[in-house]
């Protein structure tokens, strides 16, 4: 069972968050708290840990990267919900589990449930802290294992310039124009790449941005690697991809 607490300045937000953990965690997630601001979230942390806090970006006139900054290693983990893209970076820096646009999608909260799960069982008896759970972006982390059927190959980061979705396969690309084909999910290298400086830039690419010598503009617009490769970006993702380029 996962405690978890909700803040949200907006009711309605607060009320359908609280109903889409009842409708879809299947009774493992159990809401200890919803309240408006962090102030609220402060007294209730003098004398409650919950394993997740699920936190808006925006609450009134508050921003709460501030809040944030007065918080040394928070003993739990941490999910900003918000409907603007532009505030990836700074969710990554503050070393944030997960990310979820509003209004939430029932499946990208299961996968979030699910990593808060995966952090909770690699350290039996407690959560991961948030800093441990989701490292800081561009870790020094070079080289990747990649399953194969004699066991792992060891890939260099650098090597790799995008990965593709192939139904529940994933294809490495590399610079120099190979490939591979993986028994693993995009959804599973995303999580283990999305700190270390790759980005989703469709719901079958994920792109390493270091890569990337040209944004082509059109409706979602295109990348353009150095390889030659060329990338369709989604309308959902182009905000945020944008900000994660101006930020390298």
């Amino acid at each position: 069972m996962l405690n978890a607490i909700i803040i949200d300045d907006e009711d309605h937000c607060r009320s359908r968050l609280v109903n889409l953990l009842e409708v879809y965690a299947n009774g493992k997630v159990k809401v200890l708290g919803s309240f408006s601001d962090t102030a609220s979230l402060d007294v209730f942390l003098e004398s409650n840990v919950p394993d997740v806090v699920f936190l808006d970006i925006e609450l009134d006139e508050e921003i709460v990267f501030n809040w944030l900054n007065g918080k040394k290693d928070p003993p739990f983990a941490l999910v900003f919900t918000t409907a603007h893209e532009r505030y990836a970076i700074e969710a990554i820096k503050a070393n944030a589990l997960d990310y979820l646009l509003k209004p939430i999608d029932p499946d990208e909260l299961l996968l979030t449930l699910e990593k808060i799960k995966s952090k909770s069982d690699q350290k039996p008896g407690a959560l991961s802290r948030a800093t441990e759970v989701l490292p800081a972006f561009h870790t020094a982390k070079k080289k990747i294992p990649i399953p194969t059927q004699e066991g792992l190959v060891f890939v260099e980061l650098d090597e790799i310039s995008h990965l593709q979705a192939d139904v529940n396969y994933t294809v490495i690309h590399f610079q120099n124009k190979q490939k591979i084909t993986v028994a693993k999910t995009l959804k599973e290298f995303e999580s283990m790449l999305q700190v270390l400086g790759f980005f989703r830039v469709h719901n079958s690419h994920l792109v390493n941005l270091s890569k990337v010598k040209q944004f082509k503009k059109g409706k979602g617009g295109t990348l353009i690697l150095e390889n030659g490769s060329q990338i369709d970006v989604s309308t959902r993702k182009k905000e945020a991809l944008l900000t994660a380029l101006r930020a390298m």
